[in-house]
C-alpha cells in the first residue's frame, strides 16, 4: 500500500507519494469548492510514458488495471 496526498493552496497543488513530494503545479488552480474523484486515468506522453495507439489491450487479456483504496481522508485548515 502507498500513501498519496495533494496539498491544495490558493497558489498551487503539491502532489506527494509516501510522504515525498514528486510534482507541483501553479496552473489551473481551482478557486471553487471541489469534491474528491478517485481515478486511474493516465495521460499519454506524461509520467506513465507513451500509450500505444491500440491501447493496452482488452480488459482481461494483456491488461488488467486495478486500483484498490483502503481509506480516504480529507481535512481543511
Amino acid at each position: 500500500w502507498h500513501t498519496a496526498g495533494v496539498l491544495w493552496t490558493p497558489d498551487k497543488y503539491q502532489f506527494f507519494l509516501d510522504g515525498k513530494q514528486f510534482w507541483e503545479t501553479s496552473e489551473g488552480i481551482s478557486k471553487s469548492p471541489e469534491y474528491i474523484l478517485l481515478t486511474t486515468e493516465i495521460k499519454d506522453q506524461d509520467w506513465a510514458g507513451n500509450i500505444p495507439p491500440e491501447g493496452y489491450g482488452q480488459r482481461g487479456e494483456s491488461s488488467n488495471p486495478v486500483m484498490q483504496v483502503d481509506w480516504v481522508r480529507l481535512w481543511q485548515p
